[in-house]
C-alpha cells in the first residue's frame, strides 16, 4: 500500500487514481473536514484520512495503522510558498513524514517537487544541473517570476528528503517498528513542470482558463494572465505516470528525476489547438490565433534520464491532453 501525503490535492488525487485503475490500494490524506474533492475520489482502493501532517503525533498515529510500502509526498502548506510561516508549516510536514517513514521501515520515499529550483539557469533543464548559490531577486530567464521564497523552499525540500536517503548514522541504532532492524531508506525526487488536468481547481493557468472558459461558454472564467509562449508543461496524467514510475521502480540509477509530457506550447499551439478540437471555442471566446513563433527556446525539462533509466515516456501530444480534458469537464466541474 502506497501513502500519498497530501493526497487530496490536484496532483496526489490523480496519482490515486492511476494505482486505483491497476488494482492497487493507497492511502490520501488531507486536514479538511468535509473535503468534497478528496470524497469524490474515495473508493475501496482510495482511503482517505484526515490528518493534520503538521503534527507529528498525528503522522505517527496514522504510520501505526498501516503497513505502508512506500510514501509519496505532495504536501505543501501553501501552493506558491508565499510566506515565511506558510514554509514553515510545510518544513514540519516533510521532515514528520520522513520521520515515520523512516521509524516504521518503509523502502522508499518520493518527494514531488517543482521546476523553479533551476530558477537562474539556462535550459533545457537537467537534474545534473547545479543551482545557483545565491538567489537572485530578478534573474533572467524563463523562472524569473517565481517568488524566491518558493524557489528557497523547494530546493529545501529537495536536500531535505535526499539526506534521509543517506546512509544512516553508524550511531543510530533504534530498531524499527516490531523490534527489527531498521532498513536504508530509499528517497527520490521527481521535478514538474506547470500542470493542468483533471481535478485543477486552481485556474492559475491562463491554459486551463482557456479550457475551463470554452467548455462552459463563459469568458467570465478566462484569468487576467495572457496565454505565455513556450511555457514548459505537463498533463496531469503524464505527471502521475511518472512519479508513479519513480516509486514503483525495482531499483533507482538516480535519486532525481524531471517528469514532463515534454510539452512547451506557444500561444498559437493553445488556440489553434483547441479551435481545431472545438470549433465553436473561437467564438465562445473572442481570442484571435496569434501568429506562430520559432525557434522554440531550450527552456524546458530534460526528460532524458527517467527515459533511459525507466523507460518511462509520456503519453499525451497537445492534442491529445486538450481531447482528454475538455472531455473530462464535459462531465465534469473540475
Amino acid at each position: 500500500m502506497i501513502l500519498i501525503s497530501g493526497g487530496a490535492g490536484f496532483t496526489g488525487m490523480n496519482i490515486a487514481e492511476l494505482y486505483a485503475s491497476a488494482g492497487q490500494p493507497v492511502v490520501i490524506t488531507t486536514h479538511r473536514r468535509n473535503d468534497r474533492m478528496a470524497a469524490a475520489v474515495a473508493s475501496d482502493l482510495i482511503a482517505v484520512e484526515m490528518v493534520d501532517l503538521s503534527n507529528p503525533y498525528e503522522v505517527n498515529e496514522l504510520f501505526s495503522r498501516y503497513d505502508f510500502a512506500g510514501v509519496i509526498h505532495t504536501a505543501t502548506a501553501h501552493m506558491f510558498a508565499a510566506t515565511r510561516a506558510a514554509n514553515f508549516a510545510t518544513y514540519k510536514m516533510l521532515f514528520n513524514c520522513l520521520e515515520a517513514t523512516t521509524n516504521s521501515g518503509v523502502r522508499r520515499f518520493v518527494l514531488v517537487g517543482s521546476l523553479v529550483v533551476y530558477r537562474g539557469l539556462t535550459g533545457p533543464f537537467r537534474e545534473d544541473m547545479a543551482p545557483p548559490p545565491d538567489i537572485a531577486v530578478n534573474p533572467p530567464g524563463l523562472l524569473q517570476f517565481f517568488p524566491h521564497f518558493e524557489v528557497t523552499v523547494k530546493r529545501a525540500m529537495e536536500l531535505i528528503a535526499l539526506d534521509y536517503g543517506l546512509p544512516t548514522d553508524p550511531w543510530d541504532r533504534a530498531p524499527a517498528r516490531g523490534g527489527k532492524k531498521r532498513p536504508q531508506l530509499e528517497t527520490a525526487v521527481v521535478r514538474l513542470p506547470w500542470q493542468l488536468g483533471p481535478r485543477y481547481t486552481s485556474m492559475y493557468s491562463p491554459v486551463a482558463s482557456v479550457l475551463h472558459a470554452a467548455i462552459r461558454n463563459d469568458r467570465a472564467l478566462l484569468v487576467d494572465r495572457p496565454l505565455k509562449d513556450f511555457m514548459p508543461l505537463s498533463y496531469v496524467r503524464d505527471s502521475a505516470s511518472g512519479v508513479r514510475a519513480v516509486m514503483d521502480a525495482k531499483t533507482l540509477p538516480h535519486r532525481i528525476y524531471n517528469v514532463s509530457s515534454g510539452i512547451v506550447p506557444t500561444a498559437h499551439d493553445v488556440l489553434s489547438t483547441l479551435y481545431k478540437l472545438m470549433p465553436a471555442a473561437q467564438e465562445r471566446l473572442g481570442l484571435p490565433v496569434p501568429a506562430q513563433l520559432s525557434p522554440v527556446p531550450p527552456d524546458h525539462l530534460d526528460i532524458s534520464r527517467i527515459r533511459e533509466d525507466l523507460g518511462w515516456t509520456p503519453g499525451f501530444t497537445l492534442q491529445s491532453m486538450f481531447a482528454d480534458y475538455l472531455a473530462w469537464l464535459g462531465q465534469h466541474d473540475y
